[in-house]
């Protein structure tokens, strides 16, 4: 995918709406990540982009392999972020949604949300696709717990079943709630 994909003009756009599949590359995703994270791959889009009535439905998923140092315990990871999000795009003239009487709406999100405008006649991908990739991003990672090096699994330090639990807590075991 070329980032001038990311601009779509609407009155070129067909009635069936389009669909555009492809990779950005690490470089073009490492400005919108946060501090703790890396770009390990490029950023795999699926964007399918559709006319309704005068506005343009956005429907995409995104995939990046992210590097990160876990905030628990300061040992490097990697994660796999993906995202799916829906946008509505309205005409830079209108304030209102005008979607049209029998149009399910129901994949787009938030519609009391302030909508992305078509300016110019021109639907422009790259800040919504920045915008989704950021608030996707928690700002302090963890690592996925994994199992234990030595095979064992972890004794919890006090449960509400019968099971072996740290003596410190043997006192809890004895509190009835209502």
């Amino acid at each position: 995918m070329k980032t001038t994909d990311l601009q779509q003009h609407v009155a070129s756009m067909p009635d069936a709406g389009i669909v555009l599949e492809g990779e950005l590359p690490a470089e073009w995703a490492a400005s919108s990540l946060l501090g703790a994270y890396q770009a390990r791959s490029g950023l795999r889009l699926r964007l399918e982009i559709r006319p309704v009535n005068d506005n343009i439905l956005v429907l995409g998923t995104a995939t990046i392999t992210l590097a990160f140092e876990c905030s628990r315990t300061l040992v490097p990871s990697e994660m796999v972020l993906e995202l799916d999000f829906s946008e509505l795009y309205v005409p830079e003239d209108r304030h209102e949604f005008n979607l049209g009487t029998g149009i399910d709406v129901s994949d787009v999100d938030a519609l009391d949300d302030e909508p992305y405008v078509i300016k110019n006649g021109v639907v422009d991908l790259e800040e919504l696709i920045r915008e989704e990739l950021v608030l996707a991003q928690d700002p302090y990672p963890v690592a996925d717990a994994d199992a234990r090096a030595d095979g064992s699994d972890e004794v919890p330090v006090w449960a509400s079943e019968a099971v072996d639990v740290d003596p410190r807590w043997a006192a809890l075991a004895k509190v009835k709630l209502d």
